[in-house]
């Protein structure tokens, strides 16, 4: 079955760079869920807080969205809108409050 809008190599790449950078975001997500923000590796060669390895990762993940909206895979306007939207509690959560 063919594509009706084929992805050309680049844009590919691009994807499958998104989908790795989600992975890691998840997977660092999991490691504080299981362990504590302030949790690290004990084996690891340079002690990193489970804290600062999420927040890398979702710079990173943040960093590869701004790489493909500049290449136009996704539309910048829609980028700029979702920073500008203003923050609100979501309405699905049990314990997200202002002060939470």
């Amino acid at each position: 079955m063919r594509q009706h809008d084929p992805l050309t190599p680049a844009e590919a790449e691009r994807i499958a760079m998104l989908v790795e950078e989600c992975g890691e975001v998840v997977h660092a997500a999991m490691k504080t869920l299981r362990h504590g923000y302030d949790s690290y590796d004990p084996t690891a060669a340079v002690a990193e807080s489970n804290r600062a390895m999420l927040a890398r990762e979702i710079s990173d993940l943040i960093m590869k969205i701004r790489w493909m909206a500049h290449k136009g895979d996704i539309p910048i306007g829609w980028l700029v809108e979702a920073c500008n939207k203003p923050l609100t509690v979501p309405r699905y959560s049990y314990h997200q409050t202002e002060e939470a």
